[in-house]
C-alpha cells in the first residue's frame, strides 16, 4: 500500500523573541521599498528605452534623474535593513521578508503593470540580503559587503532572465524598433557622413596639392607636344607662332590648368556637401518607415549573415548589456549599503 508523502512547514520561528524584536526593522523595510519601487516607476524607465535609437541621450538621462538617485539610495537601505533584520534570524525567519515584498510588488504592479517583473526581482534581491545576514555571526562592513554582494548576484543574474525571456517573446517587435530607429537617424548620419568626408578629403587636397605641384603633374601626365597638338586643334590660328612662342603657351597652359583646378576646389567641396546633405526644401518634420518599408529592409538586413546571427542572440546581446550596465551600479548599492549596516549596527 503506498504511503502518502507528507510536507512539514516549521513556524516556531514565530514565537520566537529574536524574530519578534526584528519586527519593526521589518515594517521599515517593506515600506522603504515600497518606496523605492515607487521612485523607479517615476524614472519611466523600460525594455523599450534600450531600443529607441534616435532618443538615447533622452532615455539616458533618465539614469541621472533625481527620481532614479533616490530609488538607488532607497534600495540600497533596503538592503542594508534586509541584512540587520537577517542577522540572528533563521532561515525561515529570514524568508519571511520575501512573501512580504512579493505582495508590495503585487500591489506596485496596479501602478506600474509593465515594472512586475523588476519589482520582483528587487524583491528577490532584498529576501537573499536577509537570508545571507541570518548567515553571518556579526554585522560589520565586511560582513555587510559580503552579503549584499550575494544579493546583487541574484538580481543580476534574474534580471539577466527576465530580459531575456520577455525579449525572446518580442524579438521581433524590438528588432522592428531598432530598424525604425536607424531610418529616423539616416538623415541626421547622411549629414554627418557628408560633412567629414568632404572635410577629410578636401582637407587632405589642400594641405598636400599646390599650383607648382599641380602643374609638375600635369606636364608628367600630359606630354608637352600632345597638348601643343589639342591647343592648336583648338585654336588653329596658333599656328603662326613660333616655336618659342609655342612652347611659352604651352608652360602657361599647364600654370592656369593648375591655377583653376586648385581654385575650383572650395566650389567642389561645397557640391559635395550639399549632394550628400538632407534634403532641405521642406521643413516638415522626417516622417517614420511604414510597417511595409520596416519590412523590406528587414529582409534585406537579415541576408548579411553577421546581421542575421545578431538577429538569433538579440535577446540575450540586449539581456548582456543591460547587465553590464547593472553591473556597474551594483557596486554604488553595495556601498551604500554596506555603510549604513556599520553605522546603523553602531548606533
Amino acid at each position: 500500500m503506498a504511503q502518502k508523502a507528507t510536507l512539514t512547514i516549521d513556524f516556531s520561528f514565530i514565537a520566537d523573541p529574536g524574530f519578534k524584536s526584528k519586527l519593526p526593522i521589518l515594517l521599515i523595510l517593506v515600506v522603504l521599498f515600497a518606496f523605492a519601487g515607487v521612485m523607479f516607476a517615476r524614472t519611466g524607465l523600460g525594455l523599450g528605452d534600450l531600443f529607441d535609437v534616435p532618443r538615447y541621450e533622452l532615455n539616458a538621462a533618465k539614469l541621472c534623474s533625481l527620481s532614479f538617485i533616490m530609488f538607488v539610495i532607497l534600495f540600497a537601505i533596503t538592503i542594508s535593513l534586509s541584512v540587520i533584520y537577517g542577522h540572528g534570524l533563521t532561515s525561515g525567519g529570514a524568508l519571511v521578508e520575501l512573501p512580504l515584498l512579493a505582495i508590495v510588488s503585487l500591489a506596485l504592479y496596479i501602478v506600474s503593470p509593465s515594472l512586475l517583473g523588476p519589482f520582483l526581482i528587487m524583491a528577490a534581491a532584498a529576501a537573499t540580503a536577509a537570508f545571507a545576514g541570518s548567515r553571518k555571526e556579526k554585522i560589520t562592513f565586511s560582513s555587510a559587503w559580503s552579503a549584499s554582494s550575494k544579493a546583487m548576484a541574484v538580481m543580476l543574474l534574474l534580471l539577466f532572465a527576465y530580459v531575456a525571456f520577455s525579449l525572446n517573446a518580442s524579438k521581433d517587435q524590438y528588432f522592428d524598433t531598432v530598424l525604425a530607429g536607424a531610418v529616423e537617424l539616416s538623415p541626421q548620419l547622411k549629414q554627418g557622413v557628408g560633412s567629414v568626408c568632404s572635410s577629410a578629403i578636401f582637407g587632405a587636397l589642400e594641405q598636400n596639392l599646390n599650383e607648382q605641384t599641380l602643374a609638375d603633374q600635369l606636364r608628367s601626365s600630359i606630354s608637352r607636344d600632345t597638348l601643343r597638338s589639342d591647343l592648336l586643334s583648338a585654336a588653329p590660328l596658333l599656328a603662326v607662332l613660333n616655336s618659342t612662342q609655342q612652347d611659352a603657351l604651352v608652360d602657361a597652359a599647364y600654370n592656369v590648368t593648375a591655377r583653376v583646378a586648385i581654385g575650383a576646389l572650395p566650389a567642389l567641396k561645397q557640391s559635395l556637401e550639399t549632394a550628400l546633405a538632407p534634403n532641405e526644401t521642406a521643413e516638415e518634420p522626417a516622417q517614420g518607415a511604414t510597417p511595409e518599408q520596416i519590412a523590406s529592409l528587414k529582409e534585406q538586413v537579415l541576408g548579411f549573415p553577421a546581421a542575421k546571427t545578431l538577429y538569433d542572440y538579440f535577446p540575450l546581446l540586449a539581456a548582456l548589456l543591460v547587465v553590464s550596465v547593472a553591473y556597474v551600479g551594483k557596486y554604488v548599492i553595495q556601498a551604500i549599503s554596506s555603510i549604513v549596516c556599520a553605522l546603523v549596527v553602531r548606533l
